[in-house]
């Protein structure tokens, strides 16, 4: 694809804010979509609301099934044989990718993840996986920044000279200056 044809089809995308219907067009289900429906009313003979029930139901199945932040990123790593020149093009830093990986980084920015997720060469379902092990999606409240990453990880698009030059273009920071 010739540099005049990913410019306008990135402005479109941008344009048509693309990147929240693809991602919601992957039917990610949320630990509530995995709960039944029947409810029982009565537990351990106290009665509970099924709202009550509900959220306990939730937060059981989310402690289950819980794989860390930490847990993922580094089994994508592995999984991608991504190396840390992969990283470092990225802006990602062996100081920055150890603190994460050990759990030091509590809260990384969704920018960060993003940055993570072109180095690691994640697809649109990876990325929105990695998002939301830290309580973020694509498919709300998305900036231009994060709109434009999303369209590379569409396109399967992940030179990160290149990202850097729509991110310019668009007057949005620059991969490596993520913080």
């Amino acid at each position: 694809m010739d540099k005049l044809s990913l410019e306008k089809e990135l402005d479109l995308f941008l344009k048509n804010n693309t990147i929240i219907q693809l991602v919601k067009a992957l039917h990610i289900p949320d630990d509530s979509d995995t709960l039944t429906k029947d409810r029982p009313s009565i537990v351990f003979g106290h009665s509970l609301s099924s709202m009550e029930i509900f959220e306990l139901e939730k937060r059981v199945k989310k402690a289950e099934n819980a794989e860390t932040l930490e847990k993922f990123v580094q089994s994508m790593f592995e999984k991608k044989q991504a190396s840390h020149k992969d990283l470092q093009d990225a802006g990602i830093s062996k100081e920055y990718w150890h603190k994460l990986v050990r759990g030091k980084i509590k809260q990384p920015s969704k920018a960060k993840l993003l940055c993570i997720a072109i180095a690691l060469k994640l697809n649109l379902e990876e990325t929105e996986k990695l998002l939301r092990k830290a309580g973020y999606s694509l498919a709300t409240d998305v900036t231009v920044f994060e709109s434009i990453i999303g369209f590379f990880i569409e396109k399967g698009i992940y030179c990160t000279n290149t990202i850097d030059e729509y991110l310019v273009n668009h007057n949005q920071p620059t991969l490596f200056s993520i913080e």
